[in-house]
């Protein structure tokens, strides 16, 4: 049975922004590790600076594929409304 049906477990925090990804989480907990340890300042700003380009992309691309979501014409309503939603809260 475990060859034929898929099964894994996912853990979604409510309290995480939509657009939060694996990756993006993984990045912020490397920061939050990175600044914990007196590694030097150089290598924390080094930290810092990718974590803050991997939230932009992922913030960035969670935005367009909502604007794609809005100018596609086989979304529904509730699509549509749903990301309207979204995107008056940015």
């Amino acid at each position: 049975m475990e060859k034929y049906v898929p099964h894994h477990s996912v853990t979604v925090n409510d309290k995480d922004a939509p657009w939060v990804t694996p990756g993006t989480k993984s990045a912020i907990k490397r920061n939050k590790r990175v600044f914990r340890k007196p590694d030097g300042k150089s290598h924390v700003n080094k930290v810092q600076r990718e974590t803050n380009k991997i939230i932009d992309e992922a913030k960035e691309n969670y935005h367009k594929d909502l604007g794609e979501k809005l100018c596609d014409p086989r979304s529904g309503q509730k699509i549509i409304w749903t990301v309207h939603k979204r995107l008056l809260n940015k």
